[in-house]
């Protein structure tokens, strides 16, 4: 299937017979970071869900990191699937310190885009004022 460029379709067979986390790092290794954290998810065991919380960790810190513009952030729509992902780890298999960051990078994105949201609300009133 590799040299057919399928791996698309090799990476849905493996989730069709439960290889989720074979499934989730071929993901990663095409670059489709939010197939992988969702296939890493649906596998049941410790090690994809950590592989599943540094997924989408990295991929906050891509987004938002101080080099990124608030603009710019909020338009990705995939951010939003990440930030629902992030809610349905199952946090307690993970060490203290990265169930932190996820929470932590979670309600940091969350609060960001509202508080976003608040002040161009306030700069549109100030405006009309």
């Amino acid at each position: 299937m590799e040299e057919y460029d399928l791996d698309y379709a090799r990476a849905s067979l493996l989730e069709s017979h439960s290889m989720y986390f074979e499934a989730a790092e071929l993901h990663l290794s095409e670059n489709r970071p939010l197939e992988a954290a969702r296939a890493f998810i649906k596998d049941n065991n410790v090690d994809s869900t950590i592989r599943a919380a540094d997924t989408i960790l990295e991929y906050f810190w891509r987004k938002c990191s101080f080099r990124i513009a608030a603009k710019t952030a909020l338009a990705d729509e995939q951010m939003r699937h990440f930030i629902t992902l992030a809610d349905q780890l199952e946090t307690n298999k993970l060490t203290s310190a990265t169930r932190d960051l996820v929470r932590i990078s979670s309600l940091t994105v969350t609060s960001w885009t509202e508080c976003h949201l608040d002040i161009d609300v306030s700069e549109h009133l100030a405006r009309k004022s």
